[in-house]
């Protein structure tokens, strides 16, 4: 994690499935890397499967999305919404000189599709 995320200051690991984090960072503008671990590219020899195992133990989560800004853990998919709806995740992205849309006025919990809990 640390050394793939030295020249990307935003990375996401998550499922083929998980696409509305990456929904939010879309629409404002967040530049960002998405390592797909169910791709075909992580398939050979386990190693999506190792790779989560490797996220899990670095940051004690099993779930993905598992998002990393400037190296950092801030969370999965809900952390990062609630610090986007508190103002953290914007703070967060302009102490890492991260450009991004800043008058998007969103509340990112729309992108989740409806049949999801309500959060």
């Amino acid at each position: 994690m640390n050394q793939a995320g030295r020249h990307e200051q935003i990375q996401q690991h998550s499922g083929n499935d998980w696409q509305y984090a990456g929904r939010t960072q879309d629409v404002c503008g967040i530049p960002y890397r998405s390592v797909d671990l169910d791709s075909v590219e992580y398939q050979k020899n386990n190693l999506g499967g190792q790779i989560r195992a490797a996220l899990s133990a670095q940051t004690g989560s099993k779930t993905i999305p598992q998002i990393f800004i400037g190296g950092e853990f801030i969370g999965g998919c809900t952390e990062a919404f609630d610090a986007f709806r508190a103002g953290g995740l914007q703070a967060m992205l302009k102490d890492n000189d991260v450009s991004f849309n800043e008058g998007v006025d969103t509340d990112p919990y729309t992108f989740l599709p409806q049949w999801l809990h309500p959060r």
